[in-house]
């Protein structure tokens, strides 16, 4: 199975870290930040916990399907056609 995504290290330039779910990639850099005394792991869980529920509620209402023009009007004769 493919990785999902990949991104550069910022610590170790030339290693390029590959995840098969972002929620590893948020994991491994919260638990970093913790290693790095910047956060608790409180902070860390709460974090996370927020940008998961900013994640779904990006993607359940501003990455919809939107048909392409043409296909919009065809859309709308159908239903009107249906209608009668």
């Amino acid at each position: 199975m493919p990785d999902t995504f990949s991104m550069p290290s910022d610590g170790a330039p030339g290693v390029t870290r590959k995840f098969k779910k972002f929620s590893r990639a948020a994991a491994e850099a919260g638990i970093s930040r913790i290693y790095g005394g910047i956060h608790f792991q409180s902070a860390n869980l709460e974090g996370q916990a927020a940008g998961k529920a900013i994640g779904e509620y990006v993607a359940g209402n501003f990455l919809t399907y939107r048909p392409r023009l043409g296909q919009k009007a065809k859309a709308r004769r159908a239903i009107l056609r249906t209608a009668r």
